[in-house]
């Protein structure tokens, strides 16, 4: 199971859940504070949960939902391009904004497949995070602001037709 649980909490929003899996303890105390950091000045809402193996995080995500996961590549168990094809294929899941960080470059043809939102290369740097989360929040925005015009549309076809 996860070895850390960090919650911040805002007033507006819903909670973000951030998984951080990766085998090196430093890299993901750095990644932690990092996102942590991010959500704190942005006003963004998550939670982190720390892993350090692909066998618990395979575990964990057979029970659980998440929103983003930062993934290194090399894990003790299944490494990280197993579980993201496992995530993709077999869990059918196509919402988790996958974000992977290695330490070599030479892996981006056989993440291809797992459809990544992004891919990081180590040593893990602030401002990189900064700007993939910052892609990542517009991106949420947009399909928030669609998912409201979507529902607005349906809300305003059915007045009509009890109107009618």
């Amino acid at each position: 199971m996860s070895n850390t649980e960090r919650v911040l909490y805002f007033p507006e929003g819903k909670i973000m859940k951030t998984i951080i899996c990766d085998d090196e303890k430093s890299t993901c105390s750095e990644l932690e504070e990092i996102i942590l950091k991010y959500a704190k000045e942005k006003s963004v809402s998550l939670v982190t949960e720390v892993f350090y193996s692909g066998d618990t995080l395979l575990d964990y995500l057979k029970r659980e939902k998440i929103n983003i996961l930062f993934l290194d590549i090399e894990l003790p168990g299944k490494d990280g391009v197993m579980v993201g094809k496992y995530i993709r294929e077999v869990l059918e899941e196509e919402n988790i904004f996958l974000i992977y960080i290695s330490s070599k470059e030479n892996y981006a043809l056989q993440l291809f497949q797992n459809r990544p939102f992004d891919f990081l290369v180590k040593p893990i740097e602030a401002a990189k995070i900064y700007h993939v989360l910052d892609n990542l929040s517009s991106k949420l925005k947009i399909v928030h602001i669609a998912f409201r015009i979507k529902i607005f549309c349906i809300f305003k076809v059915l007045e009509e037709k009890l109107i009618l």
